[in-house]
């Protein structure tokens, strides 16, 4: 997701770049039209959220907000990908790419989902910061308890 959030260069939203405006005419622009606001804003906010999001799930940080931002981005590639090739035969068709086109975001899309709701797992940033959380809340009750008696 990191590398993909890069549209044609380092950092995300390369607004100059081919492969940007590409992504935009093409793909925004021809199959998102539906959405409000001007679709430079939605090829950069896909940007950002594949690569921030990848970054803050790669660290297990924010993962649930993280994990829904890149799940409704997925869920967008899915939708891209039955409205330019549909179902493909799906789901005994024979593909030239042993692969149907929407497969790969979907696994992604179920992956991100399972995160959303798992969280970051024992190794995270929002493990460390649950753990610390609760420690401070269980010496509040001990100082309250020992308050009253």
């Amino acid at each position: 997701m990191i590398h993909h959030g890069t549209e044609g260069g380092v950092l995300p939203a390369n607004l100059n770049s081919d492969e940007f405006k590409g992504f935009t005419s093409y793909i925004v622009d021809g199959y998102f039209s539906f959405l409000p606001g001007p679709s430079l804003l939605w090829s950069a906010l896909h940007d950002y959220v594949e690569f921030l999001g990848g970054i803050f799930l790669v660290l297990g940080f924010l993962t649930r907000p993280a994990s829904l931002s890149l799940l409704m981005t997925m869920s967008a590639a899915v939708y891209f990908h039955i409205n330019s090739t549909g179902l493909q035969g799906f789901p005994f068709g024979h593909v030239p790419n042993y692969s149907y086109d929407f497969e790969e975001p979907l696994i992604y899309a179920c992956v991100f989902l399972m995160y959303w709701f798992n969280g970051c797992g024992g190794l995270g940033v929002d493990e460390i910061i649950y753990k610390n959380i609760s420690k401070e809340g269980e010496e509040e009750e001990v100082e309250t308890e020992i308050g009253t008696e």
